[in-house]
């Protein structure tokens, strides 16, 4: 008796048919584009004599606390450079700055973005910087960190105007500018410019500040005051994280969301949990409501009927004392009763290519018919 081989070329042909329908027939993934965010920018004042400061600020919107935003300068000769800013818990950032040339300056605010929202750039805006009366003289006095650690060097400095080489103190104080001592002298270079590198020591709030006494053709000057704040090496903090970062829900309906509370550099103190930002008739609450060091609280967000339709960035934040961290989650609250959808989404699958592979699925099971048929 004849033992028929059997044809493996049109088993795995039908294979392959099957799985390209199963996959062809799968859900659509929906691509979620980032939603678009605004950034303002206003300066004030917009004139300026030299010496005396500027301070810009602005806001992104929708609100998205600690995020860095890059302010881009351009000074009268065309030249840029960049400082940087923090978002607040408003979204709002602010920066003081003392330009040193006579001339027409523009500052432009930008961010780059998260997972959540696009970044965004704002309009530039302008000031003017104006000469110093004559007989009169102007200073001022920068660093390049508002923040570091103990030990770690901070370069303070600044111009003086007209530009000469001449004696100038740098002063400290430590109780907020009520009493100054100097912290050393230094002598301008002869374009005005000089600098002085400080490493704190100690753990604290200063206040710095240039002066000079003057001379036969001109008045003496004080700088106007800069800020810094120096902490210990690894100074306790905590970071709030949230999973997962989006719900989908119906009105009505009730999720989660799990916050981690994560201990950093020996933090142990508990950390009290607040959300803002859920749609109109919707509720939050923690359990627990506060986690010391490291732990978790699962976020309960309830909707009712009348909750409205539409996505809402929810904010999660943990205070401790002065400290605030937080994190913003996507609560997205769907119409009531979902419509199946009208047709099967073919992902990546031209329908012709489509069309061919279902003809030869069935030209390959007819002619294994016909071949049994003959055997029979």
């Amino acid at each position: 008796m004849k033992v028929l081989r059997p044809n493996y070329h049109y088993r795995m042909l039908s294979l392959i048919c099957v799985l390209l329908l199963s996959w062809c027939m799968s859900p659509a993934v929906p691509i979620v584009a980032a939603t678009p965010s605004s950034i303002s920018i206003s300066v004030s004042p917009s004139t300026v004599t030299l010496g005396e400061s500027v301070t810009v600020t602005g806001a992104i919107a929708p609100q998205v606390p600690g995020v860095e935003v890059t302010l881009k300068y351009t000074r009268p000769d065309g030249t840029p450079f960049t400082r940087k800013a923090t978002t607040s818990m408003q979204s709002s950032y602010a920066d003081a700055y003392t330009p040193d040339n006579v001339g027409a300056w523009s500052v432009v605010a930008s961010w780059s973005g998260n997972d959540q929202f696009a970044g965004a750039t704002s309009s530039s805006v302008s000031f003017t910087v104006v000469e110093l009366p004559p007989g009169t003289s102007a200073i001022t006095c920068m660093t390049d960190f508002s923040s570091s650690v103990v030990g770690s060097s901070i370069k303070i400095f600044g111009t003086i105007s007209p530009a000469q080489a001449v004696p100038i103190t740098i002063q400290l104080s430590q109780d907020g500018g009520a009493s100054w001592n100097p912290l050393t002298t230094v002598v301008s270079a002869s374009d005005g410019t000089f600098q002085y590198l400080w490493a704190p020591s100690s753990v604290g709030s200063y206040v710095l500040r240039a002066t000079w006494l003057g001379d036969s053709s001109h008045q003496g000057a004080t700088s106007s005051q800069v800020s810094v704040v120096v902490h210990s090496l690894h100074a306790p903090d905590f970071s709030v994280s949230a999973n997962p970062s989006s719900r989908r829900i119906k009105p009505g309906e009730t999720t989660t969301f799990t916050v981690t509370i994560t201990s950093l550099y020996g933090f142990n103190s508990s950390v009290t949990l607040a959300v803002s930002g859920l749609p109109t008739n919707a509720g939050g609450s923690f359990n627990p409501p506060s986690v010391s060091g490291n732990g978790t609280s699962i976020l309960t967000v309830s909707t009712s009927d009348s909750t409205p339709q539409g996505t809402s960035i929810v904010t999660i934040s943990g205070t401790v004392g002065e400290q605030v961290r937080s994190v913003t989650v996507s609560l997205e609250v769907t119409t009531k009763e979902s419509t199946p959808p009208s047709s099967v989404p073919f992902i990546g699958v031209p329908e012709t290519l489509l069309a061919i592979l279902l003809g030869l699925f069935v030209v390959a099971r007819m002619r294994r018919r016909t071949k049994a048929d003959g055997r029979s």
